[in-house]
């Protein structure tokens, strides 16, 4: 059979075959687990997580248009003051209901395990500030450890409002990130900091943080994502992540 899909998508489902669908879907998922098995986060975290979402959300709407059809009043239920409708029986709206039914456990599982992963290097990193913190802290470089150093993000925190009927009322914090370089000799945070001020003379002072971590896993596929959001916890709460 073909293997075609090499990521867990929405797009597994456009297929008519179930049997080929569920091979793909089975073979996805054992390299998410080994993946998880190397302590390798993303992005196989996040694909288990959309995908859940996305059929979640299609099964609600399903839901939600047979729901809305009109029907025949089939009693009276006098304890809850309602009337009971029967309604007619339309054609599945997912072109795989029972598939979708298979498949939401399956993925349930998995993202237990992939969370629980992150959850532990999470509670195994800390996020520290470099020197004195000035006030202006949107822009800035987060520190990211390395065998023989550390690597340099330079960030942007962006503010999103929402849009819709809440529009106004919920607000998010984005964090954008992009690699700069260090000079070789600069291999303590302090230096890393004074090297970066030297090079990029836009921010004078920058706001400069390091992640600390006790244990040995993979930069970009854990360690990265982990930073990142600590960063914005700690840049949107004032403090570390849990201290809010």
């Amino acid at each position: 059979m073909s293997t075609t899909f090499t990521r867990l998508t929405l797009d597994l489902f456009a297929s008519d075959d179930a049997e080929l669908v569920q091979y793909r879907l089975l073979a996805g998922l054992q390299r998410a687990r080994q993946a998880f098995h190397q302590t390798r986060v993303y992005p196989h975290l996040a694909d288990l997580i959309r995908l859940r979402r996305s059929l979640l959300d299609l099964r609600g709407q399903a839901e939600a248009l047979r729901n809305a059809q009109p029907g025949r009043i089939q009693r009276i239920d006098w304890e809850r003051q309602e009337v009971v409708y029967e309604r007619p029986g339309l054609p599945p709206v997912l072109p795989m209901d029972d598939l979708v039914d298979w498949t939401l456990p399956r993925l349930g599982t998995a993202i237990e395990e992939g969370q629980a992963i992150y959850e532990f290097v999470e509670q195994n990193t800390a996020i520290e500030a470099v020197g004195v913190v000035p006030t202006y802290q949107d822009e800035g470089y987060l520190l990211v450890p390395t065998t023989d150093g550390y690597r340099a993000m330079r960030y942007t925190v962006s503010v999103l409002v929402s849009t819709g009927a809440d529009a106004g009322r919920e607000r998010y914090r984005s964090l954008r990130t992009s690699e700069v370089p260090l000079p070789a000799v600069a291999t303590e945070p302090g230096a890393c900091k004074h090297a970066l001020a030297q090079h990029h003379r836009d921010l004078p002072n920058p706001a400069t943080y390091c992640i600390r971590a006790d244990l040995d896993v993979p930069t970009e596929a854990t360690l990265m994502p982990v930073a990142k959001r600590k960063l914005l916890h700690y840049l949107a709460s004032g403090g570390p992540l849990g201290q809010a």
